[in-house]
């Protein structure tokens, strides 16, 4: 029983070590570009109102995916 705990520890660990990575590339990457947050998240929402909200979930799933 122990050892299912300890798992799912260590499984919520690296779930949550891997969004931080992912939010720090993502900030990083909009500064590289010289974009700043707001103008993303002004972005993000356009999309959305054009009906693209999928394709934003699909990008982030993608992120995801490839780094874990």
């Amino acid at each position: 029983m122990g050892d299912s705990k300890k798992y799912v520890e260590a499984l919520m660990e690296y779930l949550t070590n891997s969004e931080v990575i992912i939010i720090e590339g993502s900030r990083a990457i909009v500064k590289a570009i010289g974009l700043t947050q707001k103008k993303v998240e002004e972005s993000e929402v356009a999309l959305m109102e054009k009906g693209l909200a999928q394709t934003i979930l699909l990008i982030q799933t993608g992120m995801r995916t490839a780094i874990k």
